[in-house]
């Protein structure tokens, strides 16, 4: 299962990837923002998935970004063994 977003710019619906097909879960999902993740929301998602009956979406929608408005991104940098006694 891979969070998706569809719908136009600015005004995205989440959504879920399982096995090549998109699945709408706006009807029990607000949207993946900071509070989804603080509520234990993949644990909700999980169990609404599992029950199944959620609708497809169109193979022509457009896809977004998954995580809406993220509070922070983290990078690291791989540093290889040559590059450690520099």
């Amino acid at each position: 299962m891979k969070l998706i977003r569809f719908g136009a710019s600015e005004q995205e619906k989440p959504g879920v990837h399982i096995n090549g097909k998109n699945y709408d879960v706006s009807a029990f999902i607000y949207d993946y923002d900071e509070s989804f993740f603080k509520a234990d929301g993949l644990q909700q998602l999980s169990a609404l998935v599992q029950k199944g009956n959620l609708p497809e979406i169109p193979l022509d929608v457009r896809i977004g970004s998954p995580i809406a408005r993220p509070s922070k991104i983290v990078c690291m940098r791989l540093f290889l063994p040559s590059q450690l006694f520099l």
